[in-house]
């Protein structure tokens, strides 16, 4: 066995899972609805294939999390097939909600599962765990097994593989190298020093630090919409992100009452000569809202625009560090998030297979709130709201995001 090093990100997923290991929360999985003259044979050695050029795809950690090996899984110990059992919804949910061991399991797992009833159709599953994959390497992993597998059925030449993981690593050495760790601490502390990190949302005051457990709203905007949003961020030399960023904050205080609030956001790490590098390599930081000086849309997209620039070269101090560096009381923690994901998984292209694609959702966050929105479809942008249902009711969170696709459609 080969000993791999750790990235310091995965240091913190694990720290996480140890103190937790029965939760799901960090679990990531796809499901696609698979019908037609599926070649299972292929289907395997595609999988294979994607689990053999990448090591970090077999690692298994020590129980100190201070060490990790490479385990060389053959494709069988990953690949499961399961033949039509009694209820296949119910071996779905049994496979996708059930806890990984970073110990003992293998962190990419392979399930084909046979309809109950019909025939040529299949449940094909992807799980894994966010210590070695995000979102976009999904997304990756998905279109190199689908490459793949149409490979093999031509006999064509195989797909380009991923980034190595020691690339990454490489570049993580010389990203920390910019940066002392006293600069690191000085620019967070100096940013978030006199900003509450909980946000007061529906007017709760007494915080509850836990793992909520959570429903989701989703609403879309098309054409003309979502033209104007581009061009309002255009106008004002920024992104879609900061710009949905500032909408958000917005609502969130006006619903809170506050001036001042933070909200977390994930951002990638990867550099451009590792971007498709397979693992997980996200940090999330920071944005600050303050609505003293009472900012107009235009302002507060500026203001967010230069913080946010400012703040890319001090984006490695890990999340738990800076919460760490703050030293906030217990009841003063970050509640609210923004994430740019995946939420219209796109199917595998599979010769002689249609793909559909299962929505699949986390059953529990650590945030109150935490909204998603997806740009991958042209002309088109999803949003979906993560909230807590043991704190904030339904009926605030339909308000909450009928009036933030309302302010879309005023820009």
């Amino acid at each position: 066995m080969k000993q791999l090093e750790l990235s310091r990100y995965q240091a913190r997923f694990f720290n996480t899972w140890k103190n937790a290991p029965h939760d799901i929360i960090n679990n990531l999985q796809y499901v696609f609805e698979l019908q037609g003259r599926l070649n299972i044979a292929l289907l395997k050695q595609a999988c294979g294939f994607v689990l053999s050029t990448n090591d970090i795809f077999q690692i298994k950690f020590d129980h100190s999390g201070k060490s990790a090996w490479q385990q060389n899984y053959n494709i069988d110990k990953v690949f499961n097939i399961i033949d039509k059992p009694s209820d296949h919804n119910t071996q779905i949910s049994t496979i996708l909600y059930s806890p990984l061991n970073l110990c003992a399991d293998p962190l990419l797992q392979f399930y084909l599962i046979e309809h109950s009833t019909e025939k040529n159709c299949y449940f094909f599953i992807i799980k894994s765990h966010h210590i070695v994959i995000d979102g976009g390497c999904a997304k990756r992993i998905c279109k190199l097994i689908s490459d793949t597998y149409n490979s093999l059925l031509t006999n064509s030449t195989l797909p380009a593989i991923f980034c190595h993981y020691t690339d990454y690593l490489k570049y993580e050495h010389q990203l920390m190298s910019e940066t002392t760790t006293q600069q690191l601490h000085s620019f967070w502390y100096k940013l978030l020093e006199d900003i509450p990190l909980f946000t007061k949302i529906p007017a709760k005051t007494q915080p509850l630090r836990k793992l909520h457990p959570v429903e989701q709203i989703f609403f879309t905007i098309n054409g003309d919409t979502v033209t104007r949003l581009n061009q309002f961020a255009t106008q004002n030399t920024s992104t879609t992100f900061i710009v949905i960023a500032a909408l958000y904050g917005q609502l969130l205080a006006d619903y809170s009452q506050q001036t001042k609030f933070a909200i977390t956001y994930p951002i990638n790490l990867r550099g451009k000569n590792c971007i498709t590098t397979a693992g997980c390599f996200i940090n999330n930081i920071f944005l600050e809202f303050d609505f003293s000086r009472n900012p107009s849309l235009t302002d507060l997209v500026n203001e967010l625009n230069q913080q946010r620039q400012n703040s890319i070269r001090y984006r490695t101090h890990l999340f738990m560090d800076i919460i760490d560096s703050l030293q906030r009381t217990t009841d003063d923690f970050i509640n609210i998030g923004l994430v740019q994901g995946n939420i219209n998984i796109e199917p595998l292209e599979l010769s002689t297979v249609t793909s559909n694609p299962w929505p699949t959702f986390t059953k529990s966050l650590p945030y109150q709130m935490r909204l998603v929105y997806d740009t991958s479809i042209k002309n088109s942008i999803t949003f979906r709201l993560d909230y807590a249902i043991d704190e904030i009711a339904q009926s605030f969170a339909q308000e909450f995001m009928s009036r933030l696709a309302e302010n879309l459609t005023k820009l």
